[in-house]
């Protein structure tokens, strides 16, 4: 048998890395990985960080507004056998209140691939749901309490699973200021 498969990186530590601020910002995009016909999402992508996202014509990037702190995500990694792939799972919690905002909820639930951008605290992108999208889990979405500092977001989880990493960055290679432009661009349909 062959020495199978080898570590071939190091990791390094830096300052910076070492202060980096914990946290996902309140705001985030969802966009359809696939569009009604089947065309998908194309990323231009260097190694794993993604520099552009081509959306389909007639769909944009939906921002979804939050608290801070309020969203959260994870990833794992399953080894069924000799092969990986990360699981990614996102919560997004936000208040509904309204016809509008029941509207939206419904659609998150049911839309069968969604890519997310989250922003974090630190001025990062994180794209989850590349390839394979997000999907919403049968959960409890809804938290009240009867004091009133209970908590009264909205929650929608959304797992999926992905291959090559497990999520990538969004940076357009100008920094974050530009990156941030750049997705608030995507916020207008594509023609």
């Amino acid at each position: 048998m062959s020495g199978g498969c080898l570590i071939s990186v190091s990791k390094d530590k830096t300052c910076d890395t070492t202060k980096k601020i914990g946290g996902i910002s309140g705001r985030m995009w969802l966009l359809n990985l696939n569009a009604a016909d089947g065309t998908p999402l194309t990323y231009t992508e260097t190694g794993k960080t993604i520099s552009d996202i081509t959306v389909q014509s007639g769909l944009a990037a939906y921002p979804v507004d939050g608290e801070k702190y309020s969203h959260n995500w994870t990833y794992g990694v399953a080894k069924p056998g000799i092969n990986k792939y990360y699981s990614q799972a996102l919560n997004i919690r936000t208040i509904i209140d309204g016809d509008a905002d029941l509207q939206w909820l419904d659609e998150v639930l049911m839309a069968t691939n969604l890519v997310a951008i989250l922003e974090t605290n630190d001025q990062k992108f994180v794209v989850l749901g590349q390839y394979n999208g997000l999907t919403a889990t049968e959960s409890d979405a809804y938290d009240s309490g009867q004091e009133a500092a209970s908590d009264q977001a909205t929650t929608a989880a959304l797992i999926g699973e992905e291959v090559e990493a497990p999520y990538k960055y969004l940076d357009t290679g100008n920094g974050y200021a530009d990156t941030l432009t750049y997705i608030i661009g995507l916020e207008t349909p594509a023609s």
